[in-house]
C-alpha cells in the first residue's frame, strides 16, 4: 500500500511525511483483511478482542477508532479509503459505514482514471523513443551515429544508466562492441567502443543471439552461468536485459540494457519496448552492411530516408487531429506522396454489426469515390477477400493471376481503369489489403492500397514500410478512442449512463447562453420518483437501482436525441433541458398525449405529462408482483426567460414547482407560477 492522500483538521508534519510511504499489505493495522477479503472494518484501541500489534500501532499514531473500506473498480481493488478518530472511541453508525461505502466509488473510478492516464503517458513516452530512434534512422546513414541514437533512446525510455550494441561477425563468431551510452562518469569496465569478443568466451550471448530470446539476468540468481556472473561483477551489473537484434531471423547483434543501482526486474511492456528499440538498431546494421556490401543501393536507402521522414512528419501531423477521417486522410496523402500510391481507402472495422465502414476513399475517379464514401461493407465479402489473397509480409496482395473477382466483390470493391499493362506490372484487377491492428492485436480495419506510381508489384520492402505507417495510424487510433471512453466516464452517471450532475449543469450553462443570444425559448423538466424510499425498502436496493434505469429509458424514449438534455440529477432526480421549447402552445390544454409529444408543436407540459403518463402505467421488472409495485413521478417545470435568468434560477424555480407537485398529491405536473 502506498500512502496517496491525507485530510486532517489539524494536518502535522508526521501526517505529510506519511504521503508517499510505501507499506506491506500487513504494515497497517486491519487492512490486511479489507484488501483481501472486500469488508469493511471498524477499529478501537479500547477493544480487548484487537491484537496487540495493531493496538500498539493505532496508540503510537494517536488513534482511538478508525474505519476502513477498500476501492473497488469492476471487481478489483485499487486501496483503501479511512477515517481515523482521535478524539474519543468513536462508534461508526451504519449509516455513517454506508456513506464512506458510497463515496469509495467515485475515489475508485477517479483512482482508475488516474491509472489509466499514466498508463497512456507511458505509452505517449515509449512512442517517442521509438519515434527517436526512427528520427535517427531517417537523419542519417551513418552506422555508429545511429547506434548511438538508439542507446541514448533505449536508456532514457526504460530509465537506465547504461545501454550497449554490439555487432555480430557471423564470418568470425564474434560480436563487435558498436555503440554505449552510461550515463555514469568513466567507461563500463576497462573495454572500449570496437572490442571484439569472441562467442566462444561468452557461450550464453551466442544463445540468445542464435534463438531469439530475450533473456534477464540477476547477478544474485544462484543459476546464473559463472561466465555471465563474472562479467556482471567486473562491470559493476546487478541487472541486464539482452536482447536479440534479428531481422527476418537473421542474427546481427545484441544489446545489453544494464542496470548498476538497484537489482531490477523489467516489466513485460518494458521488454516489449526494449524489444522495439532493438528492432530500430537491427534494421540500422542491417542497412548499413548492405550500405557497404552493394553501394548501387544508395538510391534505395536515400528513398527510405525520405520515407521515415515521411513517418515522422505523419506522427507530428496526427498529433493535432482528433477526427478518424482527418487522420486516415492524412495518411493517404503520405501514401500518395511519398509511398506513390495514387489510389487508395481506409476500412474501419465494426465487429458488433459484421461490417467494415468506407472512412476515406481517394483515386482517380471522383465518382467512385462519392459512391464509396460511409459505405459499409459486409465483413464476409472483405474478409473473404483477404483469406483467398496473397500473403505479403503481413499483409495481404490479391494478385489478378490467382485470384477470380466475383460479381459481389466487383460490386464492393470497384476497380478503376489503369490503361493497358504488362503481365508483370501491377493490374485492373490487383489490390493490397495493409492491416490496422492496435499493440495488443486487435484489427482496427485495413488500408487498400492500390495503382502504385512505378506500376510495380509489392515487394516485401515495400509493404513492411506500408505497414510501419498502418501501425502508426492504429496506435494513434486506439489512443484516440481511449481519450473518447475516459472523456465519455467523465461525463456519464454510472448507474443510468444518464448525463451526470457536473456535466448536466454544463449544457443547461451553455443552453442558456444560446437562448438568450438567439432569443429562443427554453423549458427544464425536474422529475422526482414518488415513494422511491418505501420502494427501496421493500424491494431491495437491485430492485430501486433497476427501476432508476428503467427510469432513464422512459426519459430517452420521450426525449429528442442529440437534442434535448437528459441527465441524473441526484438520488432519485431527474433533469431534462429541452431547447427551443415553450412551457406550453397555444393550444395546449396540459394534458398530452404521449403519441404527440415528438411531433411539431410540442411543448414542455406535454413531454412532462408523457413521461408521467408513461411511469404511471409502467410495472417496475424484478418484484414479485409488479402491478403493485406502482411507481409515479412529480414533475416541476421552469422556463428561461420566463422564470428565470440564468442556469442556477431555472433549477431553483423548477425545483419550487416540484415542491408544489409533491405538495398536490404527487403523480402530477406543475409550471413554477
Amino acid at each position: 500500500l502506498r500512502a496517496a492522500a491525507c485530510w486532517s483538521r489539524e494536518l502535522t508534519p508526521d501526517d505529510e511525511a506519511w504521503l508517499g510511504q510505501v507499506f506491506p499489505l500487513d504494515g497497517v493495522h486491519g487492512l490486511g483483511p479489507v484488501v483481501r477479503e472486500r469488508v469493511t472494518l471498524e477499529e478501537h484501541v479500547d477493544d480487548p478482542g484487537m491484537a496487540p500489534g495493531d493496538v500498539a500501532l493505532m496508540e503510537a499514531w494517536g488513534e482511538k477508532s478508525a474505519l476502513s473500506v477498500p476501492l473497488v473498480y469492476e471487481d478489483r481493488v485499487l486501496g483503501v479509503v479511512s477515517l481515523i478518530e482521535k478524539r474519543s472511541a468513536r462508534r461508526f453508525t451504519e449509516g455513517e459505514r454506508a456513506l464512506l461505502r458510497a463515496l469509495a466509488l467515485p475515489a475508485a473510478v477517479a483512482i482508475h482514471n488516474a491509472q489509466v492516464y499514466r498508463r497512456l503517458e507511458e505509452r505517449a513516452r515509449q512512442l517517442d523513443a521509438l519515434l527517436g530512434a526512427a528520427r535517427a534512422l531517417a537523419s542519417s546513414l551513418d552506422l555508429d551515429e545511429v547506434l548511438d541514437t538508439v542507446t541514448r533512446e533505449t536508456a532514457a525510455a526504460l530509465d537506465v544508466p547504461c545501454c550497449l550494441i554490439y555487432e555480430y561477425v557471423p564470418e568470425r563468431d564474434s560480436v563487435i562492441w558498436r555503440a554505449a551510452h552510461d550515463s555514469a562518469p568513466g567507461p563500463v569496465g576497462e573495454d572500449r567502443v570496437g572490442t571484439e569478443y569472441p562467442l566462444a568466451d561468452y557461450p550464453a550471448d551466442r544463445e540468445i543471439l542464435l534463438s531469439g530470446r530475450v533473456v534477464e539476468s540477476h547477478v544474485d540468481d544462484p543459476d546464473l552461468d559463472p561466465v555471465t556472473r563474472r562479467t556482471m561483477v567486473e562491470n559493476g551489473e546487478l541487472s541486464c536485459l539482452t536482447v536479440p537484434l534479428r531481422v527476418e531471423g537473421e542474427p546481427l547483434g545484441l544489446v545489453e540494457i544494464v542496470e548498476t543501482r538497484y537489482d531490477r526486474r523489467f516489466r513485460a511492456d518494458e521488454v516489449e519496448l526494449a524489444r522495439g528499440l532493438a528492432e530500430q538498431a537491427a534494421v540500422a546494421i542491417r542497412n548499413a552492411r548492405l550500405f557497404r556490401e552493394l553501394e548501387s543501393r544508395n538510391r534505395q536507402l536515400s528513398l527510405l530516408n525520405e520515407r521515415l521522414k515521411a513517418f515522422v512528419d505523419l506522427s507530428e501531423g496526427m498529433r493535432g487531429l482528433s477526427d478518424e477521417e482527418q487522420m486516415l486522410r492524412l495518411l493517404g496523402r503520405v501514401m500518395d506522396e511519398v509511398l506513390g500510391y495514387r489510389q487508395w481507402a481506409a476500412y474501419l472495422r465494426d465487429p458488433a454489426r459484421a461490417v467494415y465502414r468506407v472512412v476515406s476513399s481517394i483515386g482517380d475517379d471522383p465518382a467512385i469515390d462519392a459512391s464509396q464514401a460511409g459505405r459499409e461493407i459486409p465483413a464476409r465479402v472483405l474478409d473473404g477477400l483477404v483469406a483467398a489473397a496473397t500473403p505479403v509480409s503481413r499483409s495481404y496482395f490479391v494478385d489478378h493471376r490467382r485470384h477470380v473477382w466475383t460479381d459481389e466483390e466487383h460490386f464492393w470493391f470497384p476497380a478503376s481503369p489503369l490503361g493497358q499493362r504488362e503481365p508483370d506490372e501491377w493490374d485492373w484487377d490487383d489490390t493490397l489489403f495493409v492491416p490496422m491492428r492496435t499493440e495488443s492485436g486487435e484489427l482496427l480495419g485495413y488500408i487498400e492500397a492500390y495503382d502504385p506510381r512505378d506500376r510495380r508489384l509489392p515487394t516485401v520492402e515495400d509493404v513492411r514500410l506500408l505497414e510501419v505507417f498502418a501501425a502508426k495510424a492504429a496506435a494513434d487510433l486506439e489512443v484516440r478512442r481511449l481519450h473518447e471512453a475516459l472523456a465519455e466516464q467523465a461525463r456519464t452517471d454510472a448507474l443510468t449512463g444518464l448525463a451526470n450532475r457536473r456535466y448536466l449543469m454544463e449544457r443547461l450553462e451553455e443552453e442558456v447562453a444560446t437562448a438568450r443570444r438567439y432569443g429562443t425559448p427554453l423549458s427544464l423538466l425536474m422529475l422526482d420518483l414518488d415513494d422511491f424510499k418505501p420502494f427501496n425498502d421493500r424491494y431491495g436496493h437491485l430492485a430501486g437501482d433497476r427501476l432508476l434505469q428503467e427510469v432513464a429509458g422512459v426519459l430517452r424514449r420521450h426525449t429528442r436525441d442529440k437534442v434535448d438534455i437528459v441527465g441524473r440529477y441526484g438520488g432519485e432526480e431527474f433533469v431534462v433541458v429541452l431547447p427551443n421549447t415553450a412551457v406550453a402552445g397555444a393550444a395546449a390544454t396540459g394534458r398530452r398525449l404521449a403519441g404527440k409529444v415528438a411531433g411539431e408543436g410540442r411543448d414542455a407540459v406535454g413531454v412532462a405529462e408523457a413521461i408521467r403518463k408513461a411511469m404511471a402505467e409502467a410495472r417496475p421488472a424484478g418484484v414479485p408482483v409488479p402491478r403493485q409495485a406502482r411507481v409515479t413521478v412529480s414533475v416541476g417545470v421552469a422556463a428561461f426567460p420566463a422564470h428565470a435568468a440564468d442556469a442556477v434560477g431555472l433549477l431553483a424555480q423548477a425545483d419550487k414547482a416540484l415542491y408544489v407537485a409533491k405538495r398536490s398529491g404527487k403523480d402530477c405536473v406543475r409550471v413554477y407560477a
